[in-house]
């Protein structure tokens, strides 16, 4: 959901990250700082928000290496993710955007749709 650039859309684009299609895999490939892509985050949430409107769940995950992963599943069941750097930071955003943070569990996972592109995403062909 690239519509608009505001402050943390120019600071993206200085950072020079991937942008990529929609809010799913938005911070993929991105080499800037922590805070940078907390910037990114947080503009990709609040949009997401703003597109799906109220009743967005979000998960947050620890990584393997330093960060979290956020997955917010808006109620018509479209899905985007994004790397912060930290899982408080990831709770912080969700809090701000007044998201519920809370586990997966089936209804939401029940919920997801993913699209066609997701799903060659998902199945490793990069495509």
């Amino acid at each position: 959901m690239n519509e608009s650039t505001d402050g943390a859309g120019s600071a993206a684009q200085a950072a020079g990250p991937a942008r990529r299609r929609s809010w799913g895999g938005l911070t993929d490939g991105f080499r800037g700082g922590p805070d940078d892509l907390d910037t990114i985050a947080a503009h990709a949430l609040t949009t997401f928000v703003r597109t799906h409107g109220d009743g967005c769940v979000a998960v947050v995950q620890p990584l393997g290496r330093p960060g979290a992963r956020v997955v917010v599943v808006a109620p018509d069941g479209r899905w985007g993710d994004a790397v912060v750097s930290t899982q408080q930071v990831g709770e912080q955003l969700c809090e701000r955007t007044g998201i519920t943070v809370q586990q997966w569990d089936r209804e939401l996972s029940a919920r997801l749709t993913p699209t066609p592109a997701d799903r060659r995403r998902m199945a490793g062909t990069g495509r």
